[in-house]
This record gives structure tokens, C-alpha cells and sequence, in this order.
């Protein structure tokens, strides 16, 4: 939170300071005062500008998720393909892209890599850390932080290890979205009980259409997830 409030601070960076030398509590009470301070005109300068990036992130995210949905299926069953592995995915590509399918499906899978693995191992480490109440933060020292770098060190190990392993890469991610969406409807309800508490989020709490949203959002998942049960139930698991 500071790091995203010092430009309006008057003076060094925090980063300065705390480079050249530790906080007395005096110190500390006064930094607070002033990031609460920056905190507040940040809120009434720029609460507007954030709502609309939120909300703008969360649109082109979502249309480009459909387009890949669409696009995928336009090329896969107008094509009759069935892909069972990262070479039939690549294949599937060569009436659009020709001869360089395979290669441009590999830059596409090295690039969703490097840009995935770092953030997923990161963001595992804060879960885990937060949860267990340990120091976190990659601008931390690993000796002033061991256990998140540890979490991330994992997350790569078990990344690496499933990269060489026999487990069928298509099928890990098939089912890691179907897992993905059980458990969706739980969080969604979760995250309208916390946000919707007026004793955690103050005037940031959820409104009436926000609420109505969600709930409409949990119940259509929760559908989903049921037909996706009954499917399993009396067809038994895809191939």
C-alpha cells in the first residue's frame, strides 16, 4: 500500500529511506499519518480513473477469452479435430497459419509460460504465506522471508516435474478447468458474504446491482456445475 501512495508523499521514496536506515516508532506513526493522508486524496483524485480500468481490464479480458472459445471451436469441429496431444493442437493450426502452425504454436506456449509460471508461482507463495501468517513480498530479502521463497522454489519444482513427467499436458489442463469451475461458484459466493459486509469494506460495500449480479453468476455456475456431475454420474469421465 505505501508503494502505491509515495508519489504523493513529499520527499524521498520509501525506498531511500529505508535503504539508509531503520524506522524509529515515532518515525513510523509519522509515515502512516502521511500515507494516510496521500491515501485519501489518491481516493478523491483517482477512485473514478480505477473503477474504469477495473472495469475495462475485466471487459477485454473476457472478450478475449470468448474469441479464443470461438475461435478454437470454428477451427477444431469444422475440421472434425480431436485433441488428445500438444502436436494435434499445433496440427489443428495449419489451415490458418500453414506450413508455421507448429511454430507458431510453440511461441505461443513458450510465451503463455513465461509470462504464466512467474505469476502463478508468486501468487501461490502469497496465498500459502498470508494464510500461515508469514513475511512475504518480493522485495523482501529471501533470509527476511524464507518460507514464501521456499513456496515459490516448490511451485517451479512441481512445474518442472509435471513438464517431464508422463501426464498428458492436454488432459491436465482439461481437467484443471473443470476443477476450476466446481469450485468457482464457492469463491464467488465467499467474495459476495466478504464484500458485502459493511464491518470489512466501510463505504466500499457491495451495492444492491452488485450483489444481484453475483448471486445470478453463483446460480448459473452452480447449474453448471450440477449438469456437469449428472454428465459424469451416467456417461462416466470424457476420453
Amino acid at each position: 500500500m505505501l508503494y502505491l501512495v509515495e508519489e504523493f508523499v513529499q520527499g524521498e521514496t520509501l525506498a531511500a529511506h529505508l535503504k539508509a536506515k531503520r524506522f524509529s516508532f515515532r518515525q513510523s506513526a509519522e509515515l502512516i499519518a502521511e500515507v494516510a493522508d496521500a491515501l485519501d486524496y489518491a481516493h478523491q483524485q483517482g477512485i473514478s480513473r480505477r473503477n474504469v480500468d477495473i472495469v475495462a481490464g475485466m471487459l477485454w479480458s473476457n472478450l478475449t477469452a470468448f474469441s479464443i472459445i470461438v475461435a478454437t471451436g470454428a477451427i477444431l469441429y469444422s475440421h472434425h479435430s480431436a485433441i488428445k496431444t500438444a502436436a494435434d493442437a499445433a496440427r489443428a493450426l495449419e489451415p490458418v497459419a500453414g506450413r508455421y502452425a507448429e511454430v507458431l504454436f510453440s511461441v505461443g506456449v513458450i510465451g503463455a509460460g513465461l509470462l504464466a509460471i512467474p505469476v502463478l508461482a508468486a501468487s501461490a507463495a502469497f496465498g500459502v504465506a498470508g494464510l500461515a501468517g508469514w513475511r512475504r513480498g518480493l522485495g523482501r530479502h529471501a533470509r527476511n522471508a524464507p518460507q514464501f521463497y521456499v513456496v515459490i522454489g516448490l511451485a517451479f519444482l512441481v512445474a518442472m516435474e509435471l513438464a517431464v513427467s508422463s501426464v498428458n499436458p492436454i488432459k491436465a489442463l482439461f481437467y484443471s478447468q473443470v476443477l476450476d469451475g466446481l469450485i468457482a461458484p464457492v469463491l464467488v459466493i465467499l467474495m459476495l458474504i466478504l464484500t458485502s459486509s459493511r464491518k470489512l469494506m466501510g463505504d466500499f460495500v457491495n451495492g444492491l446491482t452488485t450483489k444481484a449480479i453475483g448471486c445470478v453468476a453463483a446460480g448459473v455456475m452452480v447449474l453448471a456445475d450440477v449438469a456437469v456431475v449428472y454428465q459424469v454420474a451416467t456417461k462416466g469421465l470424457p476420453g
